[in-house]
């Protein structure tokens, strides 16, 4: 592992000789590191990657600076100072180089743009999730008392974070070639359901439409959202999707996931070329 990597991370988490401060009771990261099938030498990494910055700002007031942490048989008293933010942009960068290298090495040798296409796929929002659901992540993350109100722990958005941050605190601990292995573990279904589609993009129906329009040399799809309704732990997004003189809507717990019903429809009146009104609502199945 380069030097820099490792000194750059060099008191993220320094250790405190006095303080009191408990944020209720703290995960059992020993748990976490029979999930991850690794040790930690350097515990506080494990620790950063599991800590969203809300429970940064409120461990930042005066009387609440010092969190008791114990690893195993040991408890250190740690200043929460680092949330794993830094984490997520280098497991983000460790996830796609590992998946592009698995895809190039494949036998088939497939084009540069179906293993773009495959390992997008791969490495989007709803992979990511499903690999933290997968390994119970939101039992480990730590965050401020008002986001843990609206229920932060099981919001996709900080799921994701959370698994992209595991991923860069094991690179910076173990090295790529655990990271590797454990990002392929929790990834190699989604890497070979985009190989194995025709499109490298199964059930992606926004990157099929824009395929389409491609190919009829039509513009690209616009969406935009229209509404989002409901508590922040269980929103509903409404999205409207245009191209080609057709208009379609679609709705989910998520942007993206109203984005895609709203792709899908339109990728049934491109296809179809139908529709006098040339709309679809969102009520259309």
């Amino acid at each position: 592992m380069p030097v820099f990597f490792s000194e750059g991370f060099d008191g993220m988490v320094r250790k405190a000789g006095t303080g009191t401060f408990q944020e209720g009771s703290e995960p059992d990261w020993s748990a976490l590191e029979n999930l991850v099938g690794h040790s930690f030498s350097n515990p506080e990494l494990l620790i950063s990657a599991m800590t969203h910055k809300s429970m940064v700002r409120e461990a930042r007031t005066p009387d609440r600076e010092l969190a008791n942490v114990s690893m195993g048989d040991a408890t250190s008293e740690l200043i929460v100072e680092s949330h794993n933010e830094r984490l997520e942009m280098l497991g983000d960068a460790v996830i796609e180089l590992v998946v592009t290298e698995f895809l190039f090495n494949l036998p088939e040798n497939h084009p540069e743009g179906k293993m773009t296409r495959a390992r997008a796929f791969a490495v989007n929002r709803e992979s990511l999730v499903e690999a933290a659901v997968s390994l119970g992540l939101e039992r480990f993350m730590r965050l401020g008392a008002a986001e843990r109100r609206s229920g932060g722990a099981r919001k996709a958005r900080l799921q994701a974070d959370a698994f992209e941050a595991l991923i860069g605190a094991i690179y910076l601990d173990a090295g790529m070639a655990k990271a590797g292995e454990f990002i392929l573990s929790h990834l190699m279904k989604r890497i070979y359901r985009g190989v194995e589609s025709e499109t490298g993009f199964p059930d992606d129906h926004k990157s099929m439409v824009q395929e389409l329009l491609h190919r009829l040399g039509s513009n690209p799809p616009i969406y935009e959202l229209v509404n989002s309704t409901g508590p922040d732990h269980a929103k509903i997004f409404e999205v409207m999707a245009t191209a080609a003189g057709f208009l379609t809507k679609g709705t989910g717990k998520s942007r993206q996931a109203a984005e895609q019903q709203a792709a899908r429809k339109l990728l049934e009146l491109l296809q179809s070329g139908s529709g006098s009104d040339k709309s679809s609502g969102s009520g259309q199945k």
